[in-house]
Formats: C-alpha cells, sequence, structure tokens
C-alpha cells in the first residue's frame, strides 16, 4: 500500500492546506464518508477526523447523517455546507456596478447596483462596493469581477475604452492586495460565452457568442466546454480583424449604428471567418439590436460564403446579463475547486 501523503510541516499553515483539500474534495465529490476523504486527499485517518470535527463546529462542513449500511458499522456522510462558502461577482459597466452574491449552486444570496460617480477613480469606488459586499457577507471566498476590456491571465486590463485609467491597470493586484482573497477579472463577453456554454450546452460544447455592441464587436470562444483565451488573453477580439483595409470595428463605427442593412454587410464576413478558423457547433449572437429577423440575415449573409454542409447552429441572445453572471460563478467555482485555502 502506498503511503498516505498527508501535508506535513507548520502545524497551522498544514492544517489550513489540509482543510483546504477536504474542502476540494467534497466540491468534487460531494456525500463522502469520513474513510473516503482519507483516500481523496491521501490524508490520514485520523486527521480527517480532527479536521472534519473542526469543520463541523465552523460550519463549513454539514453532516447529512448516516449512509446505507453494506453490513458492517454504518459511516456517517458529510458535504459542504453551500452557504457557508459565498461567491462575489461583479460586473463593471461605463455608467454602474452590478453585483450579486452566489451559493456554490449559484443560488442568489443578494444583488444590487451601484451607480458610478464621475469624480472619483473607478478602482477606488470598485474596492469600496467590495468592501461593503463583505462586511455583509463574511463568507465570501472568491471574487469574481468582470470588465469591458481584455484581460491578461495575469489580471492586467487592456483595450478598454470605456473606462482609461484602467488601460494596463492590474485589478487583479489591486483587489487580492486589499482583501486577501482569490480574484479572477474576466472580458465580459468571455464571461457571457462561458455562461451561455454551461446553460445550454452542458459544458462540453464547441461554441461562439459573437457580441454585437454600440462600441463595436467582440466574441469569446468555447472549445470543449473550456473558455478559450489565447496565448496574451486577446482570442475573440474580431473587432480587429482586417476587412480590406479596415478593421472590423473602423467598419462598423462608420454611419449610422442603427441602420440594419450595415450590420447585415459586415457581420457576415466576421462569422464567416471565425467558422472557417474554428469550425463551431453553434454560433451564438447578441447584442442590443438583436432579433430573430437579424439572426436569419445573418445566417443568410454567411451563406454566400460557405456550403450549408459545414454551417453551425445560430442561436440569437437577448439579454446576456444572467448568462454574464452564471460564467462568472462558474469560473468563480472552478478558482475554489483548485485554490487550497481555508474560508
Amino acid at each position: 500500500m502506498g503511503q498516505k501523503k498527508e501535508w506535513t510541516g507548520k502545524p497551522t499553515l498544514m492544517k489550513e492546506l489540509n482543510m483546504g483539500l477536504i474542502r476540494d474534495a467534497l466540491a468534487k465529490h460531494p456525500n463522502a464518508t469520513r474513510v473516503e476523504l482519507s483516500a481523496l486527499t491521501k490524508i490520514s485517518q485520523p486527521t480527517v477526523n480532527e479536521l472534519i470535527r473542526q469543520m463541523r463546529k465552523e460550519n463549513v462542513v454539514i453532516s447529512l447523517g448516516m449512509a446505507k449500511s453494506t453490513g458492517g458499522r454504518k459511516a456517517e456522510v458529510f458535504a459542504l455546507n453551500q452557504k457557508r462558502v459565498l461567491i462575489a461577482a461583479f460586473l463593471v459597466k461605463e455608467a454602474c456596478l452590478d453585483y450579486r452574491v452566489m451559493d456554490l449552486e449559484l443560488k442568489q444570496e443578494a444583488s444590487g447596483r451601484v451607480g458610478y460617480v464621475p469624480e472619483r477613480a473607478w478602482s477606488v469606488q470598485l474596492v469600496q462596493a467590495v468592501r461593503t459586499v463583505l462586511e455583509e457577507y463574511p463568507y465570501v471566498g472568491v471574487i469574481m469581477v468582470g470588465v469591458p476590456g481584455a484581460v491578461s491571465a495575469e489580471g492586467e486590463i487592456f483595450a478598454i475604452p470605456q473606462i482609461p485609467e484602467w488601460e494596463n491597470y492590474n485589478l487583479k493586484v489591486c483587489l487580492e492586495e486589499a482583501f486577501s482573497l482569490p480574484v479572477i477579472v474576466m472580458n465580459d463577453i468571455n464571461a457571457i460565452a462561458v455562461g451561455h456554454s454551461r446553460s445550454y450546452h452542458g459544458g462540453t460544447s464547441n461554441m461562439v457568442y459573437v457580441h454585437i455592441g454600440s462600441r463595436g464587436i467582440g466574441a469569446g470562444i468555447v472549445v470543449e466546454g473550456k473558455l478559450y483565451q489565447g496565448f496574451k488573453s486577446f482570442a475573440g477580439e474580431v473587432g480587429y480583424m482586417q476587412l480590406g483595409n479596415t478593421c472590423g470595428n473602423e467598419e462598423y463605427r462608420k454611419g449610422d449604428l442603427d441602420v440594419r442593412g450595415k450590420h447585415v454587410e459586415l457581420i457576415p464576413k466576421i462569422v464567416t471567418n471565425v467558422i472557417c478558423v474554428l469550425n463551431p457547433e453553434k454560433i451564438v449572437i447578441g447584442g442590443e439590436t438583436m432579433d430573430d429577423g437579424l439572426l436569419e440575415q445573418i445566417r443568410q449573409g454567411c451563406l454566400q460564403y460557405l456550403p450549408q454542409e459545414i454551417m453551425p447552429e445560430f442561436l440569437m441572445m437577448q439579454s446576456g446579463t444572467e448568462y454574464y453572471f452564471k460564467g462568472l460563478g462558474e469560473m468563480g467555482k472552478e478558482l475554489l475547486n483548485r485554490h487550497i485555502r481555508l474560508v
């Protein structure tokens, strides 16, 4: 038999690490016994017994009662207290900040909106909003922030014309230093793509979400259920795609944006290029001007360039707010599952 690989070292730190391992095991394998947790985490049985005792006292873990007997002594079954570990998600917009507090099943605990005050820095206002939420909900274990710009893997924001003060600014570091909690800062369209994929495609689909916004065009790419962000987290910025002598966003901004025909000329070219490169199963198109008629016009426009046999399914998204929060929540759950810490 292999030796147990229990973390050892400074008692306080090792205790926290081992508790993190147990929490992560329960997040991935709900309804586990002490014996099963020992096998899953490679922590010794006596240590698991002691840690479970403390985690129950702190209301991190709850007992689900005794498992059905298989002939021997009945074993007690444990699960994470879904109300104990919370996710705080913040949607940063040009003129306001929306937030939602969710449990690990992504059920809403609280929500609200904070208006933007032009005289104050956006970072100061966001930090204050996060602090207010954490004061009311001290069991938040992860902070998620969606922003209307590109975000590097390290949390540095760029290509964010709506909030110039955040250009080349590392918001992730700012929030982690302020609150000592794990943080993910995400592009808004990427978050919506993840949320839509997990809602309707079981998390295994190859799909692209194309957003037609008031300022330009962007996309979120999901490959085999995973968000694809590229080498420098710039994948999906289809508005920079070169179309003739100009890029997509430059062409898009010419003239009256309410002229439906202009979208029908431009969007099929961009979507066609996306299909040629990624060959997704589904194309989801959303934005302020979307309706069934426009979706069909875009699909027919793509058929001018592509054979019917390789065309993906076209779907429309009228409002992305719920998918936005769901995407942030799903990514927050993944971060909690791999982040070994005591919350």
